[in-house]
């Protein structure tokens, strides 16, 4: 952004201590996650010294794949794949009363959102009678789809 020109006689962010560069969207945790495995990697330290929850690595992941920082985007996706994480997780989601939100889903991803309903789907139906697909659903795809 700095490397853009810039119009003469207008304020322009980063220029000094007044005029502040906003990041829109990211949160000040998530900068210094990023900023504290930056770091970390140029001194040449291990990766497991700097962030030692997952939600700090998802805070790099994000930021890296949002700003194409692809060795730093690699590293938290080797540090996240290491992590038992990902199987708790989908348990959670699986076991829990409430579906997946649409605002779920397009976190998710439609593979794994579609994945998980059938799993929740799967095991909903096996508890019924083997005669579930004669079910009505169509009070409950009216209410879903709201139609």
């Amino acid at each position: 952004m700095f490397r853009i020109p810039q119009p003469k006689n207008e304020m322009i962010e980063g220029q000094d201590d007044t005029r502040l560069v906003v990041l829109h969207g990211i949160s000040k945790d998530e900068f210094e996650c990023l900023l504290k495995a930056l770091l970390c990697r140029q001194r040449g330290q291990n990766k497991s010294l700097v962030l030692h929850f997952t939600s700090q690595w998802i805070s790099v992941l994000k930021l890296s794949t949002m700003w194409e920082c692809t060795s730093l985007r690699a590293a938290a996706i080797s540090w996240l794949d290491s992590n038992s994480w990902l199987l708790p997780s989908l348990l959670a989601l699986a076991q829990r009363h409430n579906p997946i939100s649409v605002e779920e889903g397009r976190h998710l991803g439609i593979e794994t959102a579609l994945k998980l309903a059938s799993v929740r789907e799967g095991l909903r139906l096996e508890r019924l009678d083997p005669t579930a697909t004669r079910l009505d659903f169509t009070p409950m795809i009216q209410k879903v789809f709201e139609l």
